[in-house]
């Protein structure tokens, strides 16, 4: 595995496992929510549903606004999953309506219709093989052994939520990411892309991209970091990008040994959580 994080992260995935989700039990629950609308109350409860629905699948997946994302799918279907909703405290304040709301939420049904959401797309491409191929830059040795670690678990756990189970990487590819990782991003990425269609016809799905991290400033308050991501999901079969992910951030951190990994850690959730949903949606429109 030493290698595997020296190269930063390369992870080879085969689409086919439905997930293991953390709720201990399928039994409906409870959850204390405020809706709110512009005065509407019948809105003021869809809201409080929506917002119920989303406490308790944000427990199962990671949360995505992204309104094509699966997230939003499964909370845009508030009736099926909801019961009883008891209005606890109900108020206005410049123009808006609030209900603070206990709702109930039926986990085995949301958490069913998940699994058959996610199994959906599985079995359309049950053998599909995905890759990961994300560099850190601006780290030092240190700094890009602990980062590949942080970034492989992020997609790691990203992947698994929604079905994706991992295999094991080709050396081939590994030393062709080691080959090409001093390029400019363009010409890493075609490289990486050339790689895998030319040798590697079973990979179907490669995300390849990098976390470009900067320190700025630092004073008594702590190290100012910031950091540029820019990861693209691409079909190998088809050809196509199923998705990309841009941003960046600027963290201030008090423990200036700790800050370029905190960035990172951000960045690589927030990347990660955004690509797995991407996918797993394209996968499922996929004739």
């Amino acid at each position: 595995m030493n290698k595997l994080f020296t190269a930063l992260m390369l992870i080879s995935l085969v689409f086919f496992a439905l997930p293991t989700f953390t709720l201990a039990s399928p039994a409906n629950v409870k959850v204390t929510v405020c809706g709110e609308s512009a005065g509407d109350v019948e809105a003021a409860k869809l809201d409080a549903r929506k917002k119920a629905v989303g406490r308790v699948l944000s427990k199962m997946i990671s949360p995505n606004r992204d309104k094509d994302s699966l997230f939003q799918q499964l909370i845009n279907r508030q009736k099926d999953f909801t019961g009883e909703l008891k209005i606890l405290d109900k108020k206005t304040e410049d123009g808006r309506l609030y209900l603070v709301s206990l709702v109930e939420v039926k986990t085995a049904l949301l958490q069913d219709a998940l699994t058959s959401k996610i199994g959906e797309a599985g079995n359309k491409e049950q053998d599909s093989e995905v890759c990961f191929l994300i560099r850190l830059k601006g780290v030092d040795t240190a700094g890009e052994l602990a980062g590949g670690r942080t970034v492989y678990n992020a997609y790691k756990d990203a992947f698994e939520q929604l079905g994706f189970k991992i295999a094991a990487y080709e050396d081939e590819i590994l030393r062709e990411f080691q080959h090409s990782r001093k390029l400019d991003f363009n010409s890493f990425s075609r490289a990486l892309e050339n790689k895998i269609k030319q040798d590697f016809p079973g990979i179907t799905i490669a995300v390849i991209g990098e976390i470009d991290v900067t320190l700025l400033q630092k004073d008594e308050m702590g190290q100012l970091v910031a950091t540029k991501v820019y990861i693209r999901a691409l079909d190998m079969l088809r050809q196509k990008e199923i998705a990309a992910f841009t941003d960046s951030y600027q963290i201030k951190w008090p423990d200036a040994k700790e800050a370029a990994m905190v960035a990172v850690h951000k960045s690589a959730i927030n990347s990660s959580a955004a690509l797995a949903d991407k996918t797993l949606s394209y996968w499922q429109k996929v004739k």
